[in-house]
């Protein structure tokens, strides 16, 4: 076991391994958890392997037009709509359980929240598409 658990929402109970040399990634129950780890761990480690050099994603910067809710022990990525509205603004998607399909089916970008913080209306935050 390489590592078991990271301190983030949703995608907690997350395993690295390897088994005969060969990498093992282990994902979530939660159907918004496992999407939202693989995302962040999956693809990136994908992209590795493949040697390709682009990342993954882009960081970008938005203004919060909804609030989003922090953790106080863990970073916690919200699921966000991005658009443009003569600057680059994201609102929530609505309900943010881990269980809730819908977030991610309307979402378009993960909102990045460090440890400890909120985003309040008008906040500017760091969406990650």
């Amino acid at each position: 076991m390489v590592f078991w658990k990271v301190r983030q929402q949703p995608g907690g109970p997350l395993l690295f391994a390897r088994l005969g040399g060969l990498p093992v990634l282990g994902l979530p129950g939660n159907p918004v958890s496992s999407m939202v780890t693989f995302f962040l761990y999956g693809r990136p480690f994908l992209f590795r392997l493949l040697r390709r050099t682009e990342p993954p994603y882009r960081s970008l910067r938005a203004r919060a037009l909804t609030p989003f809710r922090g953790a106080v022990d863990k970073k916690v990525f919200r699921r966000g709509v991005l658009s443009f509205e003569g600057e680059l603004v994201v609102r929530t998607t609505g309900n943010q359980s881990s269980g809730v399909l819908r977030s991610m089916a309307v979402g378009n970008a993960l909102v990045v929240l460090p440890q400890a913080r909120t985003c309040g209306k008008g906040r500017r935050w760091r969406p990650f598409p």
